[in-house]
């Protein structure tokens, strides 16, 4: 599944958990995940408005000044000031029930808010408070979006350029033009490109501007079509106040890049070392080919297939380990057969079959463990698994 932002009237947290309900999110996973961290002062209204004739679901998330504090006082959290740092946010996130993953996320998209806090009041990022209304607020639009995500089974998504809106905007030191500092600051140190207007509002929060930072990528393309959601805002404006996205499933069909360099100076050892690196980095295939350089020396041609967003990374591996002193890439289109891994309990234990349309193969590392406990052939050991497999 993909996802695809059009934030033309902004965004922000309470917007975005309400475009993925409306996308098939599930709400009871929302509310049942939530109730794994442990923070109070709260409550989700979900409900469908219409905003300028668009139909929209809506999250209100309802924060009160007064705390449960017995709910918390066990835990030696500090609320008389009435602020929570973001050591005690990271802590309680933790802590708390959730999946690794969801923790993680939730984690990286407050760290990236207590940055750009940290930068604006020229404080230590530790020393970062969240004042107690906000970071409820903040806890359920930042645990809620990686809640969310994970729900819908998303790592990322692509966003159109998002419209921040215009005028000025009243901060705890007087006006600011919108963006406020804190949503500007987010937006540039992301590399995200923004426009003004067209109301003089400001549209996206600087949760908002996190979730963009930390889960997008900015595509200038066109969308195509799939399942339309819209989140609303709590905003009436002259244009309609909502978050729109398209799911869309992937089709197989995913662009990917490779990557080339000629290398006529290097031993096979130190060439099998880079491989391995570029492997743990998650690229998606890499090999050597042999080649006739100038004078007709031997050499390699080192390629590497690997997604957009690991190019950097290989680049500078091929750069760390190899003698290269530059790299050619370009897209290339690949079509996948679906396929899926099964478990097939044989007579020797569990093991690893991907299943395609038309056939299947047994997972080589398994078949090796099996043949060197067994002291068998691989051969062999494949003939007798086949014969169980189709029995």
């Amino acid at each position: 599944m993909n996802l695809q932002l059009e934030p033309f009237a902004g965004i922000s947290g309470n917007m975005f958990l309400a475009l993925l309900l409306d996308l098939g999110a599930r709400e009871e996973v929302l509310r049942q995940e939530l109730a794994k961290v442990d923070f109070a002062g709260y409550e989700i209204q979900v409900s469908h408005l219409e905003k300028n004739g668009i139909h929209s679901c809506y999250v209100d998330v309802i924060c009160s000044q007064d705390h449960d504090h017995a709910h918390h006082h066990d835990h030696g959290h500090d609320h008389h000031h009435g602020h929570r740092d973001l050591k005690t946010i990271l802590d309680l996130i933790d802590r708390s029930g959730l999946k690794d993953r969801v923790k993680e996320d939730a984690k990286n998209l407050f760290i990236l808010l207590g940055k750009s806090e940290a930068k604006i009041h020229h404080k230590p990022l530790e020393e970062v408070h969240f004042h107690e209304v906000g970071a409820t607020d903040s806890l359920v639009d930042m645990v809620g979006a990686a809640i969310l995500m994970d729900d819908l089974g998303l790592d990322s998504f692509d966003f159109t350029r998002p419209n921040v809106g215009d005028g000025f905007v009243t901060c705890a030191h007087g006006l600011y033009p919108v963006p406020a500092p804190a949503t500007q600051d987010i937006l540039l140190q992301a590399g995200i490109p923004f426009k003004k207007g067209p109301v003089e509002m400001e549209l996206m929060t600087p949760t908002g501007a996190c979730i963009l930072a930390y889960y997008g990528k900015y595509s200038s393309g066109s969308f195509q079509g799939g399942k339309v959601g819209y989140g609303a805002g709590s905003r009436d404006l002259d244009i309609p106040n909502v978050l729109r996205g398209v799911l869309t499933q992937e089709d197989g069909k995913k662009s990917i890049y490779q990557m080339d360099c000629n290398l006529d100076d290097m031993l096979g050892e130190d060439l099998a070392y880079c491989m391995d690196k570029l492997f743990d980095l998650g690229v998606l295939d890499v090999w050597f080919s042999p080649i006739y350089m100038k004078k007709n020396r031997p050499a390699y041609l080192l390629s590497i297939l690997v997604e957009e967003d690991l190019l950097e990374g290989a680049r500078d591996l091929v750069w760390a380990h190899t003698t290269s002193l530059g790299l050619r890439y370009y897209p290339v289109d690949r079509y996948e057969r679906k396929r899926k891994l099964e478990t097939f309990t044989s007579s020797f234990g569990p093991l690893g079959v991907k299943v395609f349309d038309g056939g299947y193969s047994f997972e080589y590392e398994d078949l090796k463990k099996i043949a060197d406990r067994e002291g068998m052939s691989l051969l062999d050991l494949r003939k007798k698994v086949e014969r169980e497999y189709h029995g």
